[in-house]
């Protein structure tokens, strides 16, 4: 992908995500639950264990971020890694009407430039390295 290209895919999916988050109201945000994953139309198998939130990127209508357990265990926000911050960012990323992203990479770290200078067609479209980018300017 060339620079103008990364370029307009980043402006095109930065104001997606941008319309999703900028006036988010608390239904937005739910506890995770099978039940509800299937409503939203994701199935349940297709979590991760041990994630901070999820979503399910056809939900275009309603933007919901179902959130587990150790979401409230994560730090508001951190210039050294994951936090309820870059966790909504990067949940917002999913949709499939803003980024339509995926999680080639899991874990915002001092080392995910690299990893994206070495795999840039991934890293363009990798949750994480989206979120660095808004929160921390990786």
């Amino acid at each position: 992908m060339n620079d103008d290209a990364a370029r307009n895919l980043l402006i095109t999916g930065l104001i997606a995500v941008n319309r999703v988050l900028r006036d988010p109201k608390p239904k937005n945000f739910v506890r995770q639950s099978p039940e509800l994953d299937r409503a939203l139309g994701c199935l349940p198998s297709q979590i991760t264990a041990g994630s901070a939130a999820h979503v399910c990127a056809p939900d275009t209508a309603t933007h919901t971020i179902c959130i587990h357990e150790v979401f409230c265990e994560i730090r508001d926000k951190s210039s050294g890694g994951d936090s309820k911050l870059s966790t909504i960012i990067h949940e917002a990323t999913h949709f499939a009407d803003t980024f339509g992203s995926k999680d080639w990479k899991y874990t915002i770290t001092r080392f995910l430039p690299e990893w994206g200078q070495k795999n840039p067609q991934l890293a363009i479209n990798n949750a994480d390295s989206i979120a660095g980018y808004v929160v921390y300017e990786y």
